[in-house]
């Protein structure tokens, strides 16, 4: 019996479709991965040149701010030098101008003469560190009138000294106060074994005057122990002393007799008195 020929039906002709799809993509598949391999590679190169040249710049960078930072040492060390130098020069002025003044003071000494006190005082003198105390007058007890009151002033305050209670510091100190109608009011320290309630004596004058009804002064003496230069008051006592009033003047004595006349008010800059309790204060503010 003869067959009759099989006729390709539609799932064959799919299949055979397929296998000619297959078979074209396997001819050209060689071409398609060769493209994607240089299209890799090219990329690989690139990021290769971003990382490169990344690291150049941050190389020049580095090298930038170290250039900069090397620039900005320079420049400190430059400043560093320059203040060293002045430094030293300074320091140099200042040592030979310390040893002319020894050489001077030297050669004053050995002359013999009387003023040496106030000529070595006077060369030692170095402008913008002056005593800030303007001196008023100055002189020796002996040459005022007895009669003078401000003579009999020094004189009381000399005395005063000699009355001193100090067996702790052995430092003896007098004061007198000498009011408009010519009464003196003095007093002198008076120390205590619990040293903080010592008495300086220019608070014992002044609680003597107010104790008389006497508020307003004059002038004002200070006498001490100290033989070769004139002291003034403690920080506490120019305090009490500007309490009442600042238009008068205070004299440092001597043991020997010689005085400066100083300004109360010169004593205490920027003192704070009764009127600065007067004067206009921010609001308080009140605390939670």
């Amino acid at each position: 019996m003869r067959q009759k020929p099989k006729v390709p039906g539609r799932a064959s002709a799919k299949r055979a479709a397929r296998a000619a799809i297959s078979s074209s993509q396997k001819s050209t598949a060689p071409r398609l991965v060769t493209h994607g391999k240089e299209k890799a590679i090219r990329k690989n190169n690139i990021s290769k040149t971003g990382r490169r040249s990344e690291r150049v710049s941050r190389k020049v960078a580095a090298g930038l701010t170290l250039r900069s930072n090397n620039k900005y040492r320079s420049k400190v060390d430059q400043n560093h030098s320059s203040r060293a130098a002045e430094m030293s020069v300074n320091v140099t002025q200042t040592l030979a101008e310390q040893e002319e003044c020894v050489k001077a003071v030297r050669d004053i000494i050995n002359s013999g003469k009387s003023d040496v006190l106030p000529r070595i005082r006077k060369l030692l003198e170095v402008e913008g560190h002056d005593d800030p105390v303007r001196t008023i007058s100055r002189g020796r007890l002996t040459d005022l009138d007895p009669a003078d009151p401000k003579r009999k002033l020094m004189q009381r305050a000399m005395d005063m000294r000699e009355k001193a209670y100090c067996p702790y510091s052995n430092f003896r100190v007098g004061a007198a106060l000498l009011s408009p109608d010519k009464a003196i009011y003095s007093g002198c320290n008076v120390e205590n074994a619990s040293y903080g309630l010592t008495i300086c004596a220019e608070r014992v004058a002044v609680g003597n005057a107010v104790a008389n009804g006497c508020k307003r002064f004059e002038y004002a003496a200070v006498c001490c122990d100290v033989k070769d230069d004139f002291k003034g008051p403690c920080g506490a006592c120019r305090q009490v002393l500007v309490e009442f009033s600042t238009d008068y003047s205070l004299y440092c004595v001597k043991p020997s007799g010689e005085y400066i006349e100083v300004p109360i008010d010169d004593l205490l800059p920027m003192s704070f008195r009764p009127s600065s309790l007067e004067e206009e204060r921010v609001p308080t503010v009140k605390k939670l």
